[in-house]
């Protein structure tokens, strides 16, 4: 896809542009990276964040709406179209909305076509007659939910077993006959005391 080539001072434009003050001493001699009066590339955006980066921030910020006040090469932009996040960004200048808009207007149409895509669309990819797999890895499909275990009614309880009939009371044993004879014995000595007693007594009118 081509474009026309667009310097520095095109995307910034000459209001914005705010040039180093002053020339550095000895830089005569150096050598030119980019010699403005051929219609070279220029390089604008040094050391641009990777992409990566930017999702991973949107991922980790749970990002709704994006205002973006220096867009600079779209990166932000992109990683909000593939997300599906609201985003807003400041231009310089209608040159740099314009480019931006095509930049991604390219990419979304590459990805339409990438069945490992997040914008992946096959009616798109059909119409145009053509797809293309992606280096990365396909997005892998949910795994299904499992179902909820229901959990069944609690098993009613046994009833409890009858308790056999009672074991009969044992006969009370027949009190013991002790203390009954000890006292028997007792007033049989009493009396044997008393008629020896009643012997040693002298009586007149025995006449042994």
């Amino acid at each position: 896809m081509e474009h026309e080539v667009v310097g520095e001072k095109d995307l910034y434009g000459k209001r914005h542009l705010i040039a180093v003050g002053g020339r550095t001493e000895g830089g005569e001699d150096e050598p030119k990276i980019n010699d403005r009066t051929k219609d070279l590339p220029e390089l604008v955006c040094y050391f641009s964040p990777p992409l990566e980066l930017m999702e991973e921030l949107l991922h980790t910020f749970y990002a709704k709406l994006v205002l973006d006040l220096s867009p600079a090469d779209g990166k932000l932009a992109w990683a909000c179209v593939k997300t599906r996040t609201a985003y807003m960004g400041i231009c310089y200048i209608d040159t740099h909305v314009k480019l931006m808009e095509e930049r991604l207007l390219d990419l979304m149409k590459v990805s339409m076509k990438e069945t490992a895509s997040q914008l992946f669309n096959s009616a798109y990819a059909q119409a145009v007659g053509s797809t293309t797999s992606s280096s990365q890895p396909a997005i892998p499909k949910p795994k299904p939910r499992p179902k909820p275990k229901v959990k069944s009614a609690p098993k009613p309880k046994p009833a409890p077993k009858p308790k056999g009939k009672p074991k009969a009371e044992a006969k009370s044993e027949p009190k013991s006959q002790k203390p009954r004879l000890e006292a028997e014995q007792a007033d049989d000595d009493d009396n044997e005391e008393e008629e020896a007693i009643e012997e040693d007594v002298w009586d007149p009118l025995d006449e042994g």
